[in-house]
């Protein structure tokens, strides 16, 4: 009894321990994003404030030199567009920093701990940053003509490197996201979804690439469809951690594209500090800091809420409201921590083979295995599991995400001056699918290493080379997706639904799709869904009579014990798609697998 209490409480220790640990990394990422978040608030209304000083005359002829003469005003013009960028880049860094030291109060360790012999080694994020700042020493994307010496009169890289190497040297312990070297503008754009290509290989229809693109017609699949067209991520001209995305416009055009639709906030904001803005001096040398495509919804490197899932009824119990909607800056943080098992024991499990199924075995010890994994809590080796996430080695992100919010005077978002305005109030938590995010890193990821071989491969049967190392699945993937039949088998574009007649049809195969027996048959999605009720007795045989049960809201159609359902609201059969993948039309009691972001 007493080897039991003693065996439970060292268990019990370390279950508490690694509980802990998941509370406070938590709370540390909440911290740290929010931080973060706040400083883009910040930044981004430092830099709105300084167009509305370009904008009101009464100021701009305040900085000395005073005079009305064009010269000292686009001098000072200039002094102020070269304030915003020191702020692109400052400020920032200011919310990096506040995200190290949020995530280090909450009790986050700086290094890791990992190795049996004790020893403690930087966390992955600190070797991470010390390449990136190798690579800004030395790689060209930071040397011109690629990155500019001078953005908007600042002179950038010297003090950019020395603020990254002061908050090094403090320690890092968070993983923030930001604008690192990467694939953008990709066309065709689902191919950048990387759980496409596990869902092709496992043919999970319901994912929510896959279920859209197996539905395009035939002719889309003909000739090279995988042509693929990209840009590399360039250097920004404003800090690439926490990127706030933002542009310079001036010029001849700058008062119709950016003066005029600012116009009325740019009014009322100013009124309300107590500005001049009876006279206007909008002069074609006034450069206006402005938001980038990353911003707007008609932009392909958006990435904002999409409004197919964040509506009010499927994820949301409201409509996000209108003056939300954009994408551009956001703020991510994830941390991980190495703990130490006071426990040293296994216990053995006797595997039994079943000899009518050699993978019995196979598969017990594999959902023995999978039960003590997850993906918050990784082994390490025999002393230590890690508790968070990691991008460094897990490969993805699965940390908390923040953004700044705010709204024009007139309740419209942002974006809808074009110009940057000192109207953000507001930093919040949302959901992690619900904006894209880059999380830190200083290379190509595998599927855009692949995407980038990819573009130059004429025959994904014969590409004529081999894909980069570690890149195989995805080209697999592609393979499967390029033949015809396997398509077929999750949506058929030659299936009509009224070429069957016979109910008893949909409790066999006969009208299902097949490559040989039935090439216009029915696919997974078009199939119609089989419920099995066990309250029913015995099982008729195809062709005994199908019973028609009124079931509230739908009509069941029962053959023995099995049945199928036809919607009340539109009088058509429930199919696989609207039964699993989403949730069943009429208020149904079994939700199935919805569709949605794919790591909600």
């Amino acid at each position: 009894m007493m080897l039991i209490l003693v065996l439970a409480a060292v268990f019990m220790f370390d279950l508490h321990n690694i509980i802990r640990a998941k509370i406070k990394l938590e709370t540390a990422e909440q911290a740290a994003a929010l931080s973060a978040a706040n400083w883009q608030k910040e930044s981004l209304n430092l830099i709105g404030e300084i167009n509305l000083i370009k904008a009101c005359d009464v100021l701009i002829s305040d900085i000395p030199p005073t005079s009305d003469s064009p010269e000292d005003i686009e001098a000072s013009s200039k002094a102020l567009t070269e304030m915003q960028s020191r702020v692109s880049f400052a400020g920032p860094l200011i919310g990096f920093g506040a995200a190290q030291q949020a995530a280090k109060n909450n009790g986050v360790n700086i290094f890791d701990s990992d190795s049996e012999a004790g020893t403690q080694s930087w966390k992955t994020v600190h070797t991470d940053m010390d390449d990136y700042l190798s690579k800004l020493q030395e790689d060209p994307r930071y040397q011109p003509p690629a990155a500019p010496q001078f953005v908007n009169h600042y002179n950038w890289h010297e003090p950019y490197v020395q603020m990254l190497q002061l908050i090094r040297n403090q320690g890092l312990a968070v993983r923030p996201n930001g604008r690192f070297p990467g694939l953008e503008s990709v066309e065709p754009g689902f191919l950048t979804d990387r759980y496409l290509y596990d869902a092709i290989i496992g043919q999970l229809w319901c994912q929510p690439t896959l279920n859209v693109i197996i539905k395009y017609p035939d002719s889309y699949w003909e000739g090279k469809w995988w042509s693929i067209t990209y840009q590399n991520t360039n250097f920004p001209e404003e800090s690439e951690i926490y990127t706030l995305g933002l542009e310079y416009r001036g010029g001849e055009s700058a008062r119709e594209t950016v003066f005029e639709p600012a116009e009325a906030s740019i009014r009322s904001l100013a009124a309300a500090r107590g500005l001049n803005v009876s006279e206007w001096k909008v002069l074609r040398y006034v450069t206006w800091c402005i938001y980038d495509s990353t911003w707007f919804a008609e932009s392909s490197n958006y990435s904002g809420p999409d409004l197919t899932w964040w509506r009010g009824g499927r994820f949301l119990r409201q409509d996000i409201r209108q003056s939300a909607l954009y994408g551009g800056a956001v703020a991510y943080a994830e941390c991980y921590q190495h703990i130490k098992l006071a426990s040293q024991y296994k216990s053995r499990m006797l595997r039994p083979i079943s000899p009518d199924n050699p993978s019995y075995e196979k598969d017990l010890v594999a959902k023995a295995k999978s039960a003590f994994e997850n993906d918050v809590v990784t082994k390490m080796n025999e002393q230590y599991v890690k508790v968070g996430n990691d991008m460094g080695r897990d490969n993805e992100p699965g940390g908390v995400v923040a953004k700044p919010l705010g709204q024009l005077p007139n309740g419209q978002a942002p974006t809808a001056a074009v110009m940057v305005l000192p109207v953000f109030d507001r930093a919040v938590m949302i959901p992690s699918t619900m904006q894209g995010y880059r999380a830190m890193r200083v290379d190509f990821t595998d599927l855009e290493r692949f995407l980038i071989w990819l573009a130059d491969v004429d025959d994904l049967n014969s590409p004529g080379s081999a894909p980069p190392s570690g890149t195989e699945k995805y080209l697999l993937a592609l393979q499967r997706l390029n033949n015809p039949e396997y398509r077929k088998q999750g949506w058929n574009n030659d299936f009509s639904s009224s070429s069957v007649s016979d109910e008893h049809s949909y409790f066999n195969d006969d009208y299902r799709y097949d490559s040989i027996l039935n090439q216009a048959g029915a696919g997974w999605l078009q199939q119609i869904w089989l419920g099995s009720d066990g309250s029913v007795a015995g099982d008729l045989s195809a062709g005994g009579e199908i019973r028609v049960v009124e079931r509230g809201y739908n009509t069941a159609y029962y053959l023995g014990n099995r049945y199928f359902l036809r919607s009340g609201g539109n009088n058509t059969l429930i199919t696989n798609e609207q039964m699993i993948c989403r949730w069943p039309p009429g208020g149904g009691s079994n939700p199935g697998t919805r569709i949605g972001p794919p790591r909600l």
